[in-house]
């Protein structure tokens, strides 16, 4: 078999590549396919956008709230979209120059550029302008040659408003461990704290707090977003009812981490939004600023509204957090008579002893009554002031002999009990029993 076909064939194969090498590498035609940032194994660090001549996004990776992500720097400080950014950079590092346009820098759009951007410590990218069919010359600053490459990038840069890669979020990056809330409304202040696991009113009086409803008020604070966002960098906060904020809330979170040492660090995070007035005629958004940044936003009416949740209806239903278990002793001072009702190991048991009641059923009852049973009504101190004094003070005390607990006690009427706490004022309404009325009558 001849080898003339086989080594025609091997001939054609060497001029077809060295033809198109010459092909591709002549600067007439399209150029290497390269990054047109070059390569690197690190990831970008900060970016700048500019358009006219000024800066629309420059942005940098930080922690925020200990979380990592992208905060834009300038022209105002605000958490970026990671998602937003990462595109926008993908499509940065994927420009290639594997096309080489033809034309002077006025023909394709680069005197002046329509928009720039500084992708880390790579270098800048210079767009000119769009052509037909998705595709449009950029070329990196520095360079000797314009490219032609799709328009993701152009559409991303010039027909999307910077406003869109912020995050939306009204607090950032908060969670279930928020340690304090502090809602100011006018001359009210309420500071909320978890201590031990537990919802605690600080301020304006010392109370366990009502976990479902602190649970509602965090879910708001953690699942609320911006509505819209207003102004950049306002000059006059009064038209938006911000120089006098109408509330405001500060939520804290303590975060821990190891020191070097192996010690314990404890970092907190405070953030703080501002309310202002209505944003339309409706009232079903307003005016907003968190403290720490330099832009009006709007917020939604239910987030207003949660915010805006009464003292009362933020204070536990239950009349105490002391266990029924925990109570050794309850002492029952009334208008004539004193009655101790103690727990031994064969049961309740009166003193004194001629009373004639069961001392069992009726200490139960009162534990049930003080320490379980959810109040018809919660009130305030200054709302009790001008009601008639109680009839009986009721103490309840640990194994210890320390008192636990101590309540004043009357009959409202026919069917209420007003149990006011002796220590605080607030006083909570429950239904009558038939013995315990008896008993205090």
């Amino acid at each position: 078999m001849s080898r003339t076909p086989t080594l025609i064939l091997v001939v054609l194969a060497l001029v077809l590549a060295a033809v198109t090498f010459i092909v591709v590498r002549s600067p007439g035609g399209a150029g290497e396919a390269l990054p047109l940032l070059g390569t690197t194994t690190e990831p970008v660090q900060q970016f700048t956008v500019w358009r006219d001549g000024a800066i629309v996004s420059q942005a940098e990776r930080q922690m925020i709230s200990n979380v990592p992500g992208w905060m834009q720097t300038a022209p105002i400080e605000h958490p970026l979209l990671t998602t937003a950014v990462e595109g926008l950079l993908r499509e940065a590092l994927s420009l290639s120059t594997e096309e080489r346009a033809k034309g002077d820098a006025t023909s394709l759009g680069f005197k002046p550029a329509q928009a720039l951007i500084e992708v880390g410590d790579l270098g800048v990218i210079e767009l000119g302008r769009r052509t037909v069919a998705g595709r449009a010359f950029v070329r990196r600053r520095g360079g000797d040659h314009a490219y032609t490459v799709n328009d993701t990038l152009h559409r991303l840069l010039l027909d999307t408003d910077s406003v869109a890669w912020r995050k939306r979020d009204v607090f950032d990056n908060l969670g279930v461990e928020v340690g304090r809330v502090r809602l100011m409304r006018g001359d009210e202040t309420i500071q909320l704290a978890r201590l031990r696991g537990a919802w605690r009113v600080i301020e304006p009086v010392g109370e366990v707090a009502n976990e479902a409803a602190v649970h509602q008020l965090l879910a708001y604070l953690i699942d609320s977003d911006v509505h819209s966002f207003i102004l950049d960098e306002p000059e006059d906060l009064a038209q938006f009812g911000l120089a006098e904020p109408s509330l405001r809330v500060t939520v804290e979170t303590d975060r821990k981490h190891f020191g070097p040492n192996g010690e314990v660090d404890v970092e907190t995070d405070t953030q703080t939004l501002h309310l202002g007035g209505p944003a339309d005629i409706g009232s079903s958004v307003f005016y907003a600023r968190r403290a720490e940044r330099d832009c009006i936003t709007t917020v939604a009416a239910p987030l207003v509204a949660r915010l805006r949740t009464p003292l009362a209806d933020l204070l536990s239903r239950v009349g105490t957090a002391v266990q029924p278990t925990d109570v050794a002793a309850i002492e029952i001072v009334g208008a004539e008579s004193t009655v101790a009702l103690k727990r031994t190991l064969q049961g309740w048991t009166v003193q004194p002893a001629e009373v004639g009641i069961a001392a069992g059923p009726l200490a139960e009852e009162l534990l049930t009554l003080l320490c379980v049973t959810e109040a018809l009504e919660v009130t305030l101190p200054d709302a009790t002031a001008d009601r008639p004094p109680a009839t009986s003070a009721i103490t309840l005390r640990g194994y210890d002999t320390s008192d636990l607990a101590r309540f004043e006690l009357r009959l409202d009427g026919e069917d209420t009990f007003l149990v006011r706490n002796a220590t605080n004022g607030v006083s909570r309404a429950y239904p009558a029993s038939d013995r315990l009325a008896s008993f205090l009558k």
